[in-house]
């Protein structure tokens, strides 16, 4: 994978500058996690001289943590836009959500040893899946004994899962839809998985 298309001018300014290098950067890290990506690398994909990145972050470590907070901070605009009334666990936010780069870049820095925990301090898609989980425990649509964060535990390893397994996946079954069309399916094979093991567990009253 390489960034989405090639600059047409380098970026001039601080504003631009960093901003080319948040969404390079975001792209890099995605597809060949953070450890494998240099300053260099960087620099290259997105035009600009590697000591501009130096001078505008910091260090690298530095640098990823504010493509954490960029890409948080997208992530944050995208639930708010879609609402926090949705009556079902909305797993589409981890598979169809403009910014799914987000959850790329995350999987690959957990595998590298990156301590998220210090890299973001928000986590906008889990308190509305967390929102969701209890409202539909409210509404009697989960047992009563389960547990909404564990729900939510539940459908977000599902989500980073195919995010992480996807080629694999697709490959060893022979899935041949298109990426969007898969993922859209998948939403709802998960959904459809979550409400039959619901079913099955009985509920206490």
């Amino acid at each position: 994978m390489t960034p989405r298309k090639a600059r047409a001018r380098p970026p001039r300014g601080r504003e631009a500058v960093r901003a080319a290098v948040l969404d390079t950067a975001a792209e890099l890290f995605a597809a060949k996690g953070t450890a494998n990506v240099s300053i260099r690398d960087i620099a290259a994909h997105a035009r600009v001289n590697h000591g501009l990145i130096h001078r505008h972050f910091g260090s690298k470590e530095e640098l990823v943590r504010d493509v954490f907070q960029d890409l948080v901070g997208k992530i944050a605009v995208d639930v708010g836009e879609r609402g926090s009334s949705a009556r079902e666990l909305p797993l589409s936010m981890l598979l169809a959500t403009g910014e799914s780069r987000y959850f790329r870049v995350l999987a690959r820095a957990l595998l590298d040893g990156v301590d998220v925990r210090a890299m973001q301090q928000s986590f906008p898609v889990i308190d509305a899946l967390t929102r969701a989980a209890e409202a539909a425990k409210a509404r009697g649509e989960l047992p009563d004994d389960l547990d909404p964060k564990l729900a939510v535990a539940g459908a977000v390893t599902l989500g980073l899962g195919w995010l992480v397994f996807e080629p694999f996946v697709t490959a060893a079954l022979g899935l041949e839809q298109d990426a969007t069309t898969l993922r859209r399916d998948m939403t709802t094979t998960m959904l459809r998985l979550l409400r039959s093991q619901d079913r099955r567990t009985p509920k206490t009253r």
